[in-house]
């Protein structure tokens, strides 16, 4: 009998209905996984990330659908369930799973051919292929702190897309700290060659001062927010756990016109600032939430961020996918309804 080709391997994994042996399994399984390791390693680094992320990405998208087939192809040989195949999907009891699937010998036990369990499990793949491959395009965030509210909410994952060119006035960012490399959101407000400032908490632009209108009052539960359970702060004052926390909302109108909804607490020395002329390639940015922000009012030394390198912007923030008010994702009784698939401006 001839032994089997890659390109044979690949091409038997479209094939969920017959069965296939511990070689071509784990030859399935470790070219995914090479992939994978490309991938990570496009995400860590900065010289060669973008092409070693994308050939990634294109390689998991190709090889998911026959991994999954040897996979059901493997529990055809052992006489399981086509169930099981769906356990691929589940950290940790995956790696469970797959390790089972390579050891395991092979089995005479009959499976039913026409179960529509592989319809099903190949339907299933071809969808996270294709999830896989939209990374390419967009990329999702949880957000960790509060300083883009109302914007953006702690728990809020988001959808980032790539920018191509400088990013205009007034969109909302992801970017990676130009000291930490940590990753950061913020709106853009001062563009290559603008002066900003602020005086008494008015952005002036090139000594053109925005405008402010009442807007109200943003409301939210005091109490501990995400992952890292953080305390909203509030211009009511000290407020009980489960209490309303309040702060001041403005519309703030920049002089292009350029137009979004910014939270005041309190009256505090960064609410006026010396005029920084932006340099080329950089940018100037503000968290919406202004008293709870350290942007580029702070210089990184003293644990702000300053001025932006265009070269350190991940991406323009587009829109929230989902949002958890509490600290776990699993807690679906904590999203926040009113934010699935929400527009960001």
């Amino acid at each position: 009998m001839a032994r089997p080709t890659p390109i044979g391997i690949l091409t038997a994994g479209f094939d969920w209905f017959g069965r296939s042996g511990r070689a071509a399994f784990v030859a399935a399984l470790l070219v995914w996984a090479i992939f994978a390791g490309v991938t990570i390693y496009g995400l860590d680094r900065s010289d060669w990330r973008g092409w070693a992320r994308a050939i990634g990405l294109i390689g998991l998208a190709l090889t998911t659908v026959p991994l999954f087939g040897h996979a059901m192809r493997r529990l055809n040989d052992l006489g399981w369930s086509g169930w099981w195949v769906w356990l691929l999907l589940v950290p940790y009891v995956g790696a469970v799973l797959a390790l089972l699937l390579a050891v395991r010998r092979g089995s005479l036990r009959r499976f039913a051919t026409g179960s529509p369990l592989r319809l099903l499990g190949m339907i299933g793949a071809v969808l996270l292929a294709l999830l896989i491959l939209s990374r390419l395009f967009w990329t999702p965030y949880l957000i960790l702190r509060g300083n883009m509210k109302p914007a953006v909410l702690i728990g809020d994952v988001i959808s980032v897309t790539a920018l191509r060119t400088t990013p205009e006035r007034g969109a909302v960012i992801v970017f990676r700290h130009p000291v930490s490399g940590q990753i950061m959101i913020a709106r853009v407000i001062g563009l290559p060659g603008d002066t900003v400032a602020l005086v008494n908490g008015l952005v002036q632009i090139d000594g053109t001062p925005a405008a402010l209108t009442d807007a109200g009052v943003f409301d939210e539960v005091m109490a501990p927010q995400g992952p890292l359970g953080l305390m909203p702060r509030c211009l009511n004052g000290a407020v009980g756990q489960g209490a309303t926390c309040q702060k001041r909302r403005w519309r703030e109108v920049l002089p292009d016109g350029t137009t979004q909804d910014i939270l005041n607490i309190a009256d505090t020395p960064l609410d006026t600032t010396a005029p920084v002329k932006v340099p080329a390639g950089q940018l100037y940015v503000l968290g919406d939430n202004r008293d709870n922000s350290a942007d580029s009012r702070i210089a990184p030394a003293a644990g702000g961020i300053g001025l932006v390198p265009l070269d350190a912007v991940t991406g323009r923030a587009r829109r929230v996918i989902v949002s958890v008010a509490g600290a776990q994702w699993w807690r679906v009784w904590t999203w926040r309804a009113n934010r699935l698939w929400v527009g960001l401006r």
